[in-house]
């Protein structure tokens, strides 16, 4: 297709290349750059000869207007990923231009996106009564540029008449689906179809109690090592007889929370009672989080009462390996010490830190809970001190040995924590090279509990793997979620894919199909880490939020970052991309069928390049496959059964 023809039918939407794995598929993308992403170059850049020079427009002076749009402080429009798709697109292009729009392109490419707030403000597209003189002014920072239509492409006039015609009276929705010219699933400010709009301040749930589905299984089997010469304290206990405050029981029935979990009954009388380190295991959802929170924040408020001080330091530090999860566990902690004398931190991406560390300094505070790199960085640079720490927790420990950030977050632990602190690790997989590591943050003689089968993905979420044509994976997604759907609604579903760039076109995909006819709309959005901390929260929010809710998210397609302790009301999670090894498939999984609710998990899996997948994906999709048949799964395809066969009895 020529770079300044229209796509004239949804199907050519559709075939448009997807972004792809550059460890899974050496495919490159090879499409021009369209019209659209000319035109786009043309309306984000700052200055006339640019404009110029991207497609070789005249301008002519004397013709500047400037008008702004009026912004509504409530809502944020949240522009999701970085421009690296079209980047990508330019730099396959092998034309004389190329270059000029590759200049323009770097100027942008990776850059964060912001919200609508800290965008440049653009002005109203104006339709005079002769068509034939529009003039579009476009206005950036005061500086405005006018651009004469009829210079540009015939796709170019098309996508500007009908925007501008939206845009008569003020108002700034898009044209109706049917009038709007089709173009590549694109993350921009001037495509109205592909942003989405939620309130600055995100409602959730009407209540934050635990529900607990039809399925909770309170009589996992426990295992229970270490400890030498340290008795294990009483087990059988419960909600009314453990040795707890009483406001913190109270706080804790308001949540809802009837009865202890397996793990937490062995936890939280380790934690109270005894002195060694703890590593603990458990599979997803059965209640990890409130195990170590509740014992913590019982011994503060205990020790604020017998010792109380007007300037505090922390002395429990709980480090998460995502933004969404400190939220989660920050927001829990709050609930437990709800009415009590405790202060409690945030060190997370997108709060304020100098407020927090502000009232640090005045008040004190006896907890940290954030993300293990922020949190690294801020006891770095001196601003949060270690000297009184007792108790360090890291939650999916076993993901941080595995990142980048654990060595130095070692070498800074070293120097600056008091060496009779006590540490506690919790994961929901657990391997030899984990363990190998692991002896670098616990003392000998630690105990180690763990609570029902290792590295399985529980029983409530039924597995199912789906070969199918690499290119078609897309509209299978469409399809199956439009099956799924129940009362207009789609269900709640997580999309997992190994690259950001595929992350953003997918949630482009789901929002803007025109080629498979479908009874529902789905409302879908990118969450990975370059999108801003601000716009993250409103996204997972709208995803937690009810159906009912005007801006609930149904679908949310992310990278694995997600995948590691957050709690979801996904209904459905799905493997766009087969995962790279098999702990991140129990986590990905992990997402649904959690505290007794059931759950589906979907993995794509392409056939055309089944038969040329390198060894090592070979073996962690081996192991996936035994992982689901030791559970409940849907029959596989034949092809996927007799790989599976032929696999295993190879490699015995």
């Amino acid at each position: 297709m020529d770079s300044d023809e229209e796509y004239t039918s949804a199907e050519e939407i559709s075939s448009s290349p997807i972004p792809s794995s550059p460890i899974r598929s050496s495919a490159p993308l090879s499409s021009p750059p369209s019209s659209f992403e000319i035109v786009e170059k043309v309306l984000s850049s700052q200055n006339e000869e640019a404009v110029a020079a991207a497609a070789d427009i005249p301008i002519e002076e004397g013709k500047v207007v400037a008008a702004d749009i009026p912004v509504e402080e409530e809502k944020v429009v949240i522009d999701e990923g970085p421009k690296s798709f079209q980047l990508k697109s330019v730099l396959a292009n092998d034309g004389e231009d190329s270059s000029k729009d590759v200049k323009l392109l770097k100027a942008n490419f990776f850059s964060k996106p912001k919200s609508k707030n800290d965008t440049p403000r653009i002005a109203h597209l104006m339709l005079d009564d002769d068509e034939e003189e529009t003039e579009v002014v476009e206005c950036f920072d005061d500086a405005a540029t006018k651009v004469d239509i009829q210079k540009l492409p015939q796709f170019a006039q098309k996508l500007f008449k009908d925007t501008a015609a939206a845009a008569v009276d003020g108002k700034e929705e898009a044209p109706d689906d049917a009038q709007k010219p089709h173009g590549r699933p694109v993350h921009t400010k001037h495509y109205a179809r592909d942003r989405i709009v939620l309130p600055a301040k995100m409602a959730t749930r009407p209540d934050n109690k635990i529900k607990e589905g039809p399925n909770v299984n309170y009589d996992h089997e426990v295992t229970v090592r270490g400890g030498k010469n340290e008795e294990f304290p009483n087990t059988d206990v419960t909600l009314s007889d453990i040795e707890l405050i009483e406001e913190v029981k109270n706080n804790l029935k308001g949540m809802g929370i009837k009865r202890l979990r397996k793990i937490q009954q062995y936890i939280i009388p380790c934690i109270l009672k005894c002195k060694s380190d703890i590593i603990g295991y458990a599979q997803t959802g059965n209640g990890k989080t409130l195990s170590y929170l509740i014992p913590l924040v019982n011994t503060l408020v205990a020790q604020n009462r017998r010792e109380p001080s007007a300037h505090r330091k922390p002395s429990v530090a709980i480090l998460l390996q995502n933004h969404e999860t400190a939220g989660q566990v920050y927001n829990t902690a709050l609930q437990i010490s709800e009415g009590l004398d405790l202060q409690v931190l945030a060190a997370m991406g997108n709060n304020n830190m100098k407020c927090e560390i502000s009232r640090m300094k005045h008040a004190g505070g006896d907890m940290v809970i954030g993300t293990t790199g922020r949190f690294i960085q801020y006891v770095s640079e001196g601003k949060i001190p270690l000297a009184n720490l007792k108790y360090l927790v890291f939650d999916e420990a076993d993901q941080f040995v595995k990142s980048r950030e654990w060595e130095s977050a070692m070498e800074t632990f070293r120097h600056h924590l008091p060496s009779d602190h006590r540490t506690f690790l919790f994961s929901a997989t657990y391997d030899d090279a984990a363990c190998y590591k692991f002896d670098n943050f616990v003392k000998p003689n630690f105990w180690f509990i763990g609570v029902g089968e290792m590295n399985q993905v529980e029983q409530l979420v039924k597995q199912n793997f789906l070969l199918e044509p690499g290119k078609d994976l897309d509209k299978v997604l469409i399809k199956l979620l439009i099956s799924k759907a129940k009362d207009g609604r789609c269900p709640k579903t997580l999309v997992f894919t190994n690259t950001m760039d595929k992350a953003d076109w997918i949630a482009g995909r789901l929002r803007m199909f025109k080629d498979i006819p479908s009874p529902i709309k789905i409302r879908a959005a990118a969450l990975h880490s370059l999108i801003p901390a601000t716009d993250r929260d409103l996204i997972f929010k709208a995803f937690i939020s009810e159906k009912d809710n005007e801006y609930s998210i149904d679908v949310i397609v992310a990278s694995d970052k997600i995948s590691c302790g957050v709690s979801t009301p996904a209904e459905i999670v799905i493997n766009y991309d087969i995962p790279y090894d098999v702990s991140t498939y129990i986590l990905r999984a992990g997402r649904t069928g959690r505290n007794g609710h059931s759950g589906e998990a979907y993995t794509f899996i392409d056939s055309k390049s089944f038969d040329h997948m390198p060894y090592q994906d070979l073996t962690n999709l081996s192991c996936m496959l035994t992982l689901a048949k030791q559970t409940v799964y849907t029959p596989f395809p034949d092809a996927l059964e007799e790989f599976h066969k032929n696999f295993t009895t190879n490699t015995r």
